[in-house]
């Protein structure tokens, strides 16, 4: 079966076109989520960084048989809501099969478009 390989958060990201080789900048070992203030719309307002989270799983002999899915999902807290972001399903046409996920964000420190 199917097992994953790395997942890996960084503020940024480049791809090679000719190889294909990914490389990650500013890697990402933590995030603090603290209380935010309330806006007058009755949201909490999200301050983030710009973010991409690439995830990598890697094919056992017979996986290109089968469909699997994926998803990325925030969770706030531990046992909290869990807001699914993205999912669909794919095939192994390669032995390691690459997601990411672009998270926008603002680097000058206003607010960014996530609420919960």
């Amino acid at each position: 079966m199917a097992r994953p390989l790395y997942i890996i958060c960084a503020e940024a990201g480049a791809e090679d076109k000719s190889t294909g080789r990914v490389s990650h900048f500013n890697v990402i070992e933590k995030i603090s989520i603290s209380k935010a203030p309330i806006s007058p719309g009755g949201q909490a307002i999200v301050r983030i960084l710009p973010l991409i989270v690439t995830a990598v799983w890697i094919a056992t002999p017979g996986d290109e048989a089968f469909t699997f899915e994926y998803q990325f999902v925030f969770k706030f807290e531990p046992g909290g809501k869990r807001d699914i972001i993205t999912q669909d399903k794919f095939l192994f046409s390669l032995p390691m099969h690459r997601f990411s996920l672009q998270v926008p964000g603002n680097r000058h420190g206003q607010f960014g478009s996530f609420y919960c």
